[in-house]
């Protein structure tokens, strides 16, 4: 069994994976972009504390174990055990289920004779135009986990939409991190491209089984041509001993407009990069966030929206409830550069503390170096309303009714937000559920 024990060894491991999997499949270009990543990954070294965007992160909690390398089909998952899982068993979906970042093929549901629509996964599109050209061009390799993903990522997903076509059903992503064998090191990469005029609904469920740690690192990388709507969720469901580190990176073109949802809802260790360029006219980004967190979990949170030409709008609004002695971060970086006049740009970071020993960070950032827009954030943090709780038990419903009543209801307006509306219910039973 291959195993990922430190920084110094992974030039092997690479060298071992292209040798076996990708040096006759994969465009000398493509090789070319990972070997640059990897040059990058060394130079980088993994973040640590004294990174401004890393300062409440220490990563070491993370990196240190001697993740093993999972091999393609050596770990399967049965179809009841699949169904067992949170949001798996939707109907009237398009599905494609990773079992340690590599597709399953029997628990998978692709669209048939879609011409003008595709959804293929990279271990049988490492070869196209598409997985070469895309690859590395909306995501950098300017951090240590997205140059790792770039040069050694495993499998994922590659999504095309071409123009004016209008996607009939959501497409959902499932990545399980099966790990009743080993410690494993996941790393999915996620291409999607939506030509002009087109629509589609794409979600990302992360879910976890076994009894050993694994930490799962994904990029995603979205272009959106002119005039096409993107919805895109995000789930978060691991378990308490699974480390999740995300990175998605969004370019859209004129009149385009991308609604996001991240929902983090479990994990020991979670951090979520969700990076917008704008780079046409009229573009609209809408940023939905929902973390809950309990125990000893950590979340951090960072976002940023580079608003670089007139007349677009981003909207933000992230909700956290924190109960135990978890720790959430929140960073909302919007910059307005110098061309971007009659931007509209607006923030939001909120949070509930159920404990004295909850802890949130939260930091709103505007750069504006344009002089006609119109911006705002903010950030609140606090206890629940009692006044409100005792204004519930006077009309007879109990404390604790009361208590789940408004976390539920504050909770329910970001999954309200959503479009994709066979998730809407299965979410909001399981917050309920969490929030008990």
């Amino acid at each position: 069994m291959n195993t990922l024990e430190s920084t110094i060894q992974l030039p092997a491991r690479i060298e071992t994976w292209w040798n076996k999997e990708n040096r006759n499949i994969i465009a000398n270009a493509v090789l070319e972009r990972q070997q640059k990543a990897y040059n990058a990954f060394k130079a980088l070294g993994f973040p640590h504390t004294k990174m401004e965007d890393w300062k409440y992160t220490d990563v070491r909690k993370i990196t240190h174990y001697p993740y093993a390398w999972p091999v393609k089909g050596e770990q399967k998952l049965d179809k009841n055990t699949f169904k067992s899982f949170m949001l798996a068993d939707l109907k009237d979906v398009y599905r494609l289920v990773f079992v340690n970042g590599y597709l399953q093929d029997d628990l998978t549901i692709l669209p048939e004779g879609k011409d003008k629509f595709t959804v293929t996964h990279l271990g049988d599109d490492k070869g196209s135009d598409h997985y070469e050209d895309h690859l590395a061009n909306v995501v950098n390799t300017d951090t240590a986990f997205t140059a790792l993903n770039t040069a050694i990522h495993s499998d994922g997903v590659l999504i095309h939409v071409q123009k004016n076509t209008v996607v009939d059903k959501p497409v959902l992503v499932y990545y399980v991190a099966l790990t009743e064998a080993d410690l494993y090191l996941i790393q999915p990469r996620n291409i999607v491209i939506t030509e002009t005029g087109s629509k589609v609904q794409f979600a990302e469920i992360f879910v976890s089984k076994g009894m050993e740690p694994s930490l799962t690192n994904v990029v995603t990388e979205i272009k959106a041509g002119e005039n096409s709507l993107l919805d895109y969720s995000r789930i978060q469901l691991e378990e308490n001993k699974n480390f999740h580190v995300g990175y998605t990176g969004i370019e859209q073109q004129r009149n385009s407009r991308i609604d996001t949802h991240v929902f983090s809802l479990n994990g020991a260790f979670v951090r979520n990069d969700l990076h917008f360029i704008l780079q046409g006219t009229n573009c609209s980004s809408i940023m939905n966030g929902l973390y809950i967190l309990k125990d000893e979990q950590f979340l951090d949170n960072h976002t940023r929206v580079d608003h670089a030409v007139p007349s677009c709008v981003s909207d933000q609004l992230y909700k956290g409830i924190l109960a135990g002695k978890s720790t959430g971060i929140f960073n909302g970086k919007i910059i307005v550069h110098p061309d971007a006049q009659k931007t509209n740009a607006y923030q939001r970071n909120v949070n509930v503390l159920l404990s004295d020993d909850a802890t949130i960070n939260t930091k709103p950032q505007l750069e504006i170096f344009a002089d006609d827009v119109r911006c705002t954030h903010g950030a609140t943090a606090g206890f629940i309303d009692e006044e409100a709780i005792f204004y519930m038990q006077a009309r007879g419903i109990s404390k604790e009714e009361a208590r789940n009543l408004l976390m539920n209801a504050y909770a329910n307006e970001i999954v309200q937000k959503m479009n994709v509306e066979v998730l809407k219910d299965p979410l909001r039973k399981y917050i309920a559920k969490k929030l008990k």
